[in-house]
């Protein structure tokens, strides 16, 4: 069985004979086929089903052909319409066209032209068909796009706000433990200084005790002369100086003691000595040192450039970086010494040395013969609490602190070290020059 055309035929004829004859043709390759014996019946099929052909004689009762085409063309544009006529009357034929037709039978007419003219005919209403249909489908894909657009949209801005609500909870978060951080760098950098306060009190011991034990001295000697009246205003006068500066000097130690603990929230930025940098560490520490066997040499073979060098920070933090290398050479020097023969000759030495590199650093080196640091620790002594046996007895704060304060006042530093032969550490510190205004 040949299947049909996929289209809708509205048939009008009047003569029952001709009805029959052309519905039997017709219905043998249409799909679906109206028939009507009037144009009013025609008419109400045509507003009811909406056929794709209107195949109508003009000679019909009720409305005749070219009012039933002007009846349907103000329906719809787009029906074909074929007109059927027993004569070829011009006017007819004009009025036809002119109502828009799109084709005409001549009665009598045979199946096979009939069928000739209909195929013709469903080829335009099938193409228009299934350009209907892909427009429509396109604009149900292009709806569906927009749809899914709107929602990918809807997705992304929900997305953005999202991230831009992360991104203010990171932002807040990287503030708060970016202060977090500087909290512990203060109060680790307070520990360390409690902690060389701790080492300080035993050598300001030390240091005080020698103008004391002047200042006894030098009284008993005026009370011995004032007894035996030997005394004279000159020899008066030369004591009082001496005792003077003894007690100047005990002033001095405990001035610059207490200025070194003071407390500093915030970094200061001022004009500062190397020399005395170096020297006010070596002034809290020395005697201390000397009297556990550790020299400490300040810059020797005549090299000076100490005096002469300035940078921009402040005095008692980075003395307290000297300070910290100074405890640890000692350790370090305590360490290894502990192992060597007492016969051994060697000396327990710090040496200091200041240089400049290029035209942006002063360079403080702290150098010791002591216990030198492993090469695997060497990536990790900047860490808080790390510590070894291999490195020092203490807590592990020291460098960690002098790594901290350095960082704060936009310093470095670099270690070299040999195992079991000594360790060299070298403070960069930016130049005053660089900062002036």
């Amino acid at each position: 069985m040949k299947s049909k055309l996929g289209i809708s035929v509205l048939f009008v004829e009047d003569e029952k004979t001709l009805q029959l004859l052309y519905k039997k043709v017709l219905g043998e390759f249409v799909e679906t086929l109206y028939v009507a014996g009037n144009g009013l019946e025609a008419f109400e099929i045509y507003k009811k089903e909406k056929p794709d052909l209107v195949i109508a004689d003009i000679n019909i009762p009720g409305i005749n052909g070219i009012d039933l085409i002007y009846k349907i063309r103000e329906i719809s544009k787009e029906v074909k319409i074929i007109i059927i006529t027993a004569h070829a009357d011009s006017t007819h034929l004009i009025s036809a066209i002119e109502q828009g037709t799109n084709g005409f039978l001549l009665k009598p007419f045979t199946g096979d032209r009939l069928k000739a003219t209909v195929l013709d005919i469903s080829n335009q209403i099938i193409l228009r068909k299934n350009i209907e249909e892909e427009i429509k489908l396109r604009r149900k894909a292009e709806h569906d796009l927009l749809k899914v657009n709107s929602g990918l949209e809807k997705l992304v801005k929900a997305k953005t706000r999202k991230l831009e609500k992360l991104n203010k909870n990171l932002e807040k978060q990287v503030q708060e433990e970016l202060e977090k951080r500087q909290k512990q760098q203060q109060f680790l950098i307070h520990k360390s200084r409690l902690e060389s306060m701790g080492e300080l009190a035993a050598g300001m011991a030390h240091e005080i005790n020698q103008p004391l034990l002047s200042i006894s001295m030098g009284l008993d000697n005026i009370l011995h002369k004032v007894n035996t009246n030997k005394f004279s205003k000159d020899f008066l006068d030369s004591k009082m100086h001496t005792l003077f500066k003894d007690i100047e000097r005990i002033k001095q130690i405990i001035e610059h003691v207490r200025a070194f603990s003071r407390d500093e929230a915030k970094p200061v930025f001022d004009k500062v000595s190397v020399e005395e940098i170096v020297h006010g560490a070596i002034s809290m520490v020395q005697k201390q040192y000397s009297n556990h066997g550790v020299e400490i040499e300040v810059y020797p073979d005549e090299n000076r450039e100490c005096e002469t060098q300035y940078v921009l920070g402040s005095k008692y933090r980075f003395e307290q970086v000297i300070l910290n290398l100074l405890s640890n050479a000692k350790r370090a020097i305590e360490k290894r010494f502990r192992k060597l023969p007492k016969s051994s000759s060697e000396s327990k030495v710090i040496r200091i040395y200041c240089t400049t590199k290029d035209d942006k650093w002063h360079v403080i080196t702290v150098k010791d013969n002591g216990i030198g640091i492993p090469k695997e620790n060497l990536e990790k002594i900047f860490d808080p609490f790390f510590t070894t046996s291999e490195l020092h007895d203490g807590t592990g704060l020291g460098l960690s602190i002098v790594y901290g304060i350095l960082k704060e006042y936009n310093g470095k530093i670099e270690v070299e070290s040999k195992l079991n032969q000594g360790t060299e550490i070298s403070i960069f510190l930016p130049k005053y020059n660089d900062y002036e205004k």
